[in-house]
């Protein structure tokens, strides 16, 4: 789908940026001539008259703009767009305007039953949503979190599988934690640390949320300190041992949430997940 094509594209001009800040990089939707010694077209030639721009954003043009708005913000900017960050969880647009779900009473009712039955009744349910690509899962999605958190009560946990990282080794569960502990790209590694301990204290004994956060830590990229710690030296020598103590981490980090209230996860774009984070979603099911 284009909209699926033009995120893809806007992940890696985003991750150019973080590579290289200091070169303008530019992005442009179109046609172009692919058969000759170098590419040409208009998409190419409105790329290049976007990129002077010394920010710390990407221009794009309004087609990019429109494509990707569901998944990143776009800031008007004299002579271009600037695109900055994804969003949270936008709300559904239709050309511009907030927009109602419509058609979906059935499947919205059993996703309603499925989460109503697993609070009530303690137990662990799973519901896979499938369809081609724009068919409005995502919407589907959306309006889901709306009435969970209007009806209060459960926890609701979002990742997103990105396609830039499609396969990375926990790397949608990584996208969820950070998510949950509030950690935001390119803040201090010390920072994110605190984060991470204090979510886990949250739900979890001391001695329990130390090692949950350090192996948590293992997930998002924001590792600690071993010197002072004989488990977390010894995952690191053996990749066997460090994935299920990672796996370990996350399952009990849930567990304890399970104690606090009933728990949602929402995975949007699993198709670009990975094998880790299904396989720690299994065991915690």
């Amino acid at each position: 789908a284009a909209n699926d094509l033009a995120i893809r594209a806007a992940e890696c001009a985003l991750e150019l940026k973080r590579a290289l800040p200091s070169t303008p990089i530019a992005l442009a939707i179109g046609r172009a001539q692919t058969d000759g010694a170098m590419p040409i077209g208009e998409a190419i030639d409105r790329a290049v008259a976007l990129a002077p721009h010394d920010g710390d954003a990407v221009r794009v043009d309004e087609l990019t703009a429109g494509l990707v708005g569901l998944r990143y913000d776009a800031e008007p900017e004299s002579g271009g767009l600037l695109l900055r960050r994804a969003r949270r969880d936008p709300p559904p647009t239709f050309l511009g305007m907030p927009a109602a779900c419509v058609g979906r009473d059935a499947e919205l009712a059993t996703l309603e039953g499925v989460i109503a039955q697993s609070s009530s009744e303690s137990v662990a349910r799973v519901v896979v949503v499938t369809g081609p690509a724009g068919v409005g899962k995502s919407r589907l999605r959306h309006e889901v979190v709306v009435r969970c958190a209007e009806a209060g009560g459960a926890a609701i946990w979002v990742g997103r599988g990105e396609a830039a990282g499609a396969g990375v080794p926990f790397g949608m569960l990584a996208a969820m934690i950070r998510r949950e502990a509030g950690i935001a790209p390119g803040e201090p590694l010390e920072t994110s640390r605190r984060k991470l301990e204090a979510r886990a204290a949250r739900v979890l004994p001391p001695d329990d949320a130390r090692r949950v956060a350090m192996f948590l830590g293992e997930i998002v990229g924001a590792r600690f300190d071993d010197a002072s710690d004989v488990p977390l030296r010894a995952a690191r020598s053996d990749p066997q041992l460090m994935g299920d103590q990672m796996q370990r981490a996350f399952v009990d980090l849930l567990e304890g949430e399970c104690k606090e209230r009933p728990l949602v996860l929402l995975l949007d774009d699993l198709q670009w997940g990975d094998r880790p984070t299904v396989a720690a979603l299994d065991v915690a099911l």
